[in-house]
This record gives C-alpha cells, structure tokens and sequence, in this order.
C-alpha cells in the first residue's frame, strides 16, 4: 500500500474548506490529476455520497467510483474510498481551526491491484508527485477565493 500525507495551513474558515474538499465534485477545480467529477448518488454532505472520477495517470484517462464513508461535518472529518481498475483509494479530509485560519491534513492510501501491485514500490514516487501538484493546485484555488469567503495565500506547513 501506498500512502501520502500532505499539510497546509489556510487563512480560512475550517468550516468553509471542509465544505468545498469534502464534496468531490470540486476535485477539476484545483487538483490537476482529475479530469472530471461528478455526483453519481446521495448527497455531498452525507455518508453514502457516490461520485463518478475520471483521474489522467500516466497519460490515461481512469474512471473510478468513489463513496463518502465518513463525513463529519463538526469534527471537518472526511474519508472517501474509491476503485478503479488497478487501484483501491481511500482519501480522508481532516481539517482544524487555528487562529487566523484552518490547518488540513490529506491523507491518501492506495492500493494496487492485478499486476501493477508488485511495483508498488516503484510507483509510490509518481503518487508522492501527484500529491504534491494536486495540493500546489488547492493552494492556487484557494488564493483565488470564493470559497466561503475571500481567500489569503496559503502556505505550506513546516
């Protein structure tokens, strides 16, 4: 299994944030490795929530159907698990207040299948890289604003 794990802080309503990140439709706005997302059942806000993903990787487009498992909105908790051919995801939302701001941690699992699984090791770099473009991409979205309210640059956590 693969797993990243990437910290930003934001000078922005938690709640704000956990709303736009936990509803996955919001994936093409900022991160650059998905191509297109849409609600496939339920609604954003709730356990169950099935979404339609196309993610480019390597130069091909992959659908995968992701399911909110988890989604607390007081505690700004989300995990979302998706499959694709070749690959089980789970990506979990955790969002915090701090003064001036909210700090996110995203952590993401993913788990290769059929013959891809015995490279995993091999992978992991291209999926480290994927994590970063996709958390360069939420700190431009978020500088533009519009989420929840005008928006400061945000900066990487030390």
């Amino acid at each position: 299994m693969i797993t990243i794990e990437e910290r930003l802080e934001f000078s922005l309503s938690p709640n704000a944030l956990f709303a736009f990140l936990a509803d996955f439709r919001t994936l093409p706005e900022w991160d650059p490795g998905i191509v297109r997302a849409s609600l496939r059942s339920g609604t954003a806000t709730e356990v169950g929530a099935t979404y339609d993903i196309t993610s480019r990787f390597l130069g091909r487009d992959l659908p995968l159907v992701y399911r909110t498992r988890v989604y607390d909105a007081d505690a700004r908790f989300a995990e979302i698990a998706g499959v694709g051919d070749g690959v089980y995801a789970t990506d979990r939302i955790s969002i915090a207040a701090k003064e001036g701001g909210c700090r996110l941690i995203w952590q993401a699992d993913f788990q290769l299948r059929g013959p891809i699984k015995y490279v995993d090791a091999l992978t992991k770099p291209i999926f480290v890289q994927l994590g970063k473009k996709a958390m360069a991409g939420l700190q431009r979205r978020v500088a533009q604003g519009g989420i929840g309210e005008t928006a400061v640059q945000p900066r990487v956590q030390a």
